[in-house]
């Protein structure tokens, strides 16, 4: 299976209820995307996870660690 794009995984959390860390994910990549860590997303998704017991996150972030994350640059030259 191929690797989740991002805005799928902003999407998605966007859908589960959590605009907040959605905003904060996109923020991070957007603000250097030079300096990706995808560990230190997956963190954020779990903790969120942990503080709200949202299976939904659960399912993403295993998603995620399995598939991996899909950044395009072009798509967010506009952004920068």
């Amino acid at each position: 299976m191929a690797k989740m794009k991002l805005v799928n995984v902003i999407k998605k959390l966007s859908k589960y209820g959590h605009k907040n860390l959605a905003k904060l994910i996109f923020k991070k990549i957007i603000n250097d995307i030079t300096d990706f860590n995808e560990e230190e997303i997956l963190n954020l998704i779990y903790d969120t996870y942990v503080k709200t017991s949202d299976d939904n996150l659960a399912f993403l972030h295993q998603d995620i660690r399995e598939h991996g994350i899909l950044i395009t640059y072009k798509k967010y030259q506009a952004f920068i």
